[in-house]
């Protein structure tokens, strides 16, 4: 793994607050995101774990991994109308005076 750059803008009285308290603002960010990303990948995990069948699991999290979406997910919370495909009546197209 490399080392990217990343450019923050922060407000200058944090930055001066944070230097005179000789916080190593980078460190602080790196131990922060170590600190938050297990809890994400956690929670990822039970979602997976809840809403997928077994035999799906473990390839949805091997998705996850690579940045890949995981198909069905999100199953059943929403709906599409039965005539969704039905046209449309000539109201809606010319207005109500046509």
């Amino acid at each position: 793994m490399s080392d990217k750059p990343l450019v923050l803008t922060l407000p200058e009285e944090l930055i001066e607050r944070a230097q005179a308290a000789n916080l190593d603002l980078r460190q602080l960010l790196i131990e922060t995101l170590e600190d938050r990303l297990p809890q994400v990948e956690g929670d990822l995990v039970q979602i997976i774990t809840a809403r997928l069948p077994p035999d799906r699991v473990e390839p949805a999290l091997q998705a996850l991994r690579h940045g890949q979406r995981v198909l069905g997910l999100h199953a059943g919370t929403i709906w599409i109308s039965a005539d969704f495909d039905d046209p449309l009546p000539d109201e809606f197209w010319l207005g109500d005076d046509a």
